[in-house]
């Protein structure tokens, strides 16, 4: 743990839930006004459980979270990466990272970011690319 009071850890099948439901808040947070608000609230807890459920524990490097407090707090998901167009022997990518909104600033995604990209080093992956939505 560091001196803010969150640490960075492999996600756990107990994770799920939270993970399911920080995924689905953050997304109706962050997206609002970029994408249709019809869109956002259609989504659905229960169905990105059964997302996770499928990730969990099944990925090198693996979902990592950040907890505080006993909260999950932010994740990232990383992997080869899904580029036709990158070497795919030595190219990553960071398919997910998301900070619930009351933390937004606080360091947590840094930290997360740091975790993952030397997830991934350790690996064999020289770079990584981050799609973004704007």
């Amino acid at each position: 743990m560091n001196e803010a009071g969150w640490m960075i850890r492999p996600v756990r099948e107990a994770d799920v839930a939270a993970v399911a439901r920080l995924h689905v808040a953050v997304w109706q947070a962050a997206y609002r006004g970029l994408l249709p608000d019809v869109f956002l609230d259609a989504q659905s807890v229960e169905r990105r459980e059964r997302m996770w459920q499928g990730a969990v524990g099944h990925d090198d490097p693996p979902v990592l979270v950040a907890e505080m407090a006993g909260r999950v707090a932010g994740f990232i998901w990383c992997g080869p990466s899904r580029d036709r167009d990158a070497p795919a022997a030595t190219t990553g990518e960071v398919y997910a990272i998301y900070v619930a909104p009351d933390l937004w600033g606080s360091g947590v995604s840094a930290a997360l970011m740091a975790a993952g990209l030397a997830g991934l080093a350790a690996l064999g992956y020289a770079e990584a690319t981050l799609w973004v939505l704007r």
